[in-house]
């Protein structure tokens, strides 16, 4: 009797649980969308949750599964999400039709994440806008101008870096995150500090946690990216509350001391306390903005500029048309102030082409938050409120269609000619929109200053363990090379 009301049981429970699993890995054909068949539980995800691959590659099957489509649904283990792979409809996603995907995927509960509250990448809801304009008032071409001689005070740490290394194998993201990590310090913190010679520095230490440590470890970059419920549930917080303390207490102290000294500084922090506010407010503004300026403008800026000159040891003849755009432009302004550095277009060209074929990240994760209906191959589909969208840029813009032979590295592609010819919307590294990346001129600025001083100072030369074929961290959320970029600098004789 007992022994049969189990069984019951248990197949009335594995029915239900049989008709909810059916349910919701039919999303998207119940829709009349094409779907990538899902394993129950984890959807696409099996793989990445295992180790075995990144979720770039996973996207990167999805893509080209039904290349021919508008759009193709997959399952981010149990919530249903549609991958956009017409250019149209990704403009409208990001641009035209803001307001009904005005929010990003991932957030932050600002209990575990304090100092997270206002990063305009993370915020929701009619919070984002003010949080952005509050963080980019630092951010203006002005400002930006103002900076210039302290990023240019990092350039002597870098060279005197390298008077210690020419010839010698370095491996290209070691030494541009010094650069970054020390640069960031200078501009953004106030904080003078030299990431080349102290191993031990604490911005050195706030990037490993922020690399190496849980963090990124792959389960947990899953549960903080990929499982925000989850995530929110277990507590998990965005950034390493290591790195949290240390950004408030580096904050507290910088602000106390100017406030206390009345000294003044042309950094980001500067206009900041120029504001009128009290101090505690002060702190917990410059917190929150010294943290998403840590992990948005050291990381991916590092990560870009070391591919960057990894691709110009790889590619000789165009660092030699570089190098003659720069010395043309040191002959005319030998300190290559703001304009004639932003107004390079061969340094533009390369800078646009390294973006393109060497990623930061894979995807735009976006929230539908207002309904919305997009035409998919031919059929109308409703989108909800809450409905997971996602923008693959990487496979966009390594798509022949938009790029022919994607894997080869040609600026040529970013001459005028070339970008009129491509659609709208197929070159996003910053993403596009209103939402575009809120650091974006910043970081233009800090790589190109990094690139500019390298290519007309030294010969950056591949090793022979330099590799020709890129591969990636199965770990990261970030697309961090999983290669070592090895490269030799010589100095130039001018």
């Amino acid at each position: 009797m007992i022994e049969g009301l189990f069984v019951g049981l248990l197949l009335a429970l594995l029915t239900l649980l049989y008709l909810y699993l059916y349910r919701t890995y039919t999303f998207w054909t119940r829709r009349g969308v094409k779907q990538i068949t899902p394993i129950p539980f984890f959807g696409s995800f099996l793989p990445v949750f295992l180790g075995l691959k990144n979720h770039g590659e996973v996207y990167h099957e999805i893509y080209y599964k039904y290349p021919d489509s508008d759009a193709v649904g997959y399952y981010q283990f149990l919530s249903p999400k549609l991958m956009i792979r017409n250019p149209a409809l990704v403009k409208r996603v990001l641009i035209s039709d803001f307001s009904s995907f005005r929010d990003n995927e991932i957030y932050t509960n600002t209990k575990v994440d304090p100092l997270m509250e206002l990063n305009p990448f993370l915020c929701r809801g009619d919070t984002w806008k003010p949080a952005r304009s509050t963080f980019v008032a630092g951010l203006t071409a002005s400002k930006l101008k103002s900076y210039l001689p302290l990023m240019k005070d990092t350039l002597t740490h870098l060279d005197d870096f390298l008077a210690s290394n020419l010839d010698k194998e370095l491996e290209a993201k070691d030494f541009s995150n010094s650069f970054f990590m020390t640069l960031v310090s200078n501009t953004a913190y106030g904080v003078d500090a030299n990431c080349f010679t102290d191993p031990n520095a604490a911005f050195r230490k706030m990037v490993e946690l922020l690399s190496k440590t849980n963090w990124q470890k792959f389960h947990n970059v899953i549960i903080i990216f990929f499982l925000q419920s989850l995530k929110t549930w277990l507590g998990y917080s965005f950034a390493p509350k290591p790195m949290q303390d240390f950004g408030a207490k580096v904050m507290r102290e910088v602000t106390e001391t100017r406030v206390k000294t009345g000294t003044r500084r042309n950094d980001y922090i500067q206009c900041y306390l120029d504001r009128n506010n009290t101090v505690e407010e002060k702190v917990f503004e410059l917190s929150n903005h010294a943290i998403s300026f840590f992990i948005g403008g050291m990381e991916t800026s590092s990560i870009t500029a070391s591919n960057a000159v990894y691709e110009l040891a790889l590619h000789q003849d165009y660092q030699d048309r570089l190098y003659q755009e720069l010395k043309e432009a040191y002959a005319k302004t030998p300190d290559m102030d703001y304009d004639t550095l932003l107004g390079l277009p061969y340094l533009n060209q390369i800078f646009e082409e390294t973006g393109r074929k060497n990623h930061v990240l894979y995807s735009l994760p976006k929230v539908c938050t207002k309904y919305s209906t997009f035409v998919i191959d031919g059929n109308e589909v409703d989108l909800f409120p809450g409905q997971l969208v996602m923008i693959p840029s990487v496979e966009i813009q390594m798509d022949a269609k938009y790029y022919p032979d994607p894997d080869v590295f040609d600026p040529e592609r970013f001459n005028e000619e070339n970008k009129s010819g491509r659609p709208e919307v197929t070159y996003m590294p910053f993403g596009e929109g209103p939402r575009i990346c809120a650091g974006m001129q910043f970081g233009i600025l800090q790589v190109k200053i990094f690139l500019c001083h390298l290519v007309y100072h030294y010969r950056i030369l591949p090793t022979s363990r330099s590799a020709a074929k890129p591969s990636y961290s199965k770990h990261s959320y970030f697309v961090i090379p999983n290669h070592n970029q090895f490269v030799k600098l010589v100095r130039r004789n001018h």
